[in-house]
């Protein structure tokens, strides 16, 4: 396989490149059609050599993906250029088994990896505990300050009735005393 320049590779050719492309057939001038690019997003066309190839299949093959058959050279080595037949061809290459080998792999590439996968349940599940415990804490926070009021409450009660018998106590005294002074009074 010879080097691309990715840097000359396009997958949005504009009017111009594919009018640059253009080729005569019998008489005919065929060129490389807009919509094949929409309808095939592993298709690119070299803006120097005006040819198209399967990149996901170029990638794979770079990469000597295991189990994957051998990919059809028209689109890989020697790229394709043969406008007359260029829609059949791009189908052909689209049902081929390489290239479904390769499709897959850019599937699973776009994916997340396992670790990554596992990273995000874990941290979906550790939200999850994080307000299970803010709505348990707060919970427990209300009832704490219920059970304090009620004691506050309690002891305010107690500390009124404490004063109130302490009042009576005093008042009792003071009564006494009174009485007293009142009975002892004359002797002094």
């Amino acid at each position: 396989m010879d080097e691309v320049d990715i840097n000359d590779l396009t997958d949005r050719p504009g009017d111009m490149l594919i009018n640059e492309a253009a080729r005569d057939y019998s008489g005919r001038r065929r060129q490389p059609q807009a919509k094949w690019f929409s309808s095939h997003p592993w298709l690119r066309i070299s803006r120097h050599r005006k040819v198209l190839h399967c990149s996901w299949c170029r990638e794979m093959g770079n990469r000597r993906l295991v189990g994957a058959c051998k990919v059809e050279s028209p689109f890989v080595d020697k790229r394709f250029n043969n406008w007359k037949d260029g829609s059949l061809k791009l189908d052909e290459h689209a049902a081929s088994s390489s290239h479904r080998a390769a499709a897959e792999c850019v599937s699973n590439r776009n994916k997340p990896s396992v670790a990554t996968q596992l990273s995000c349940q874990l941290a979906k599940e550790q939200q999850v505990n994080r307000n299970r415990f803010v709505v348990q804490r707060n919970s427990l926070l209300t009832m704490g300050q219920e059970r304090l009021n009620s004691i506050m409450m309690a002891n305010v009660h107690l500390d009124l009735i404490d004063s109130i018998n302490i009042v009576s106590v005093a008042n009792e005294f003071a009564g006494l005393n009174d009485s007293r002074r009142k009975l002892y009074g004359h002797f002094s």
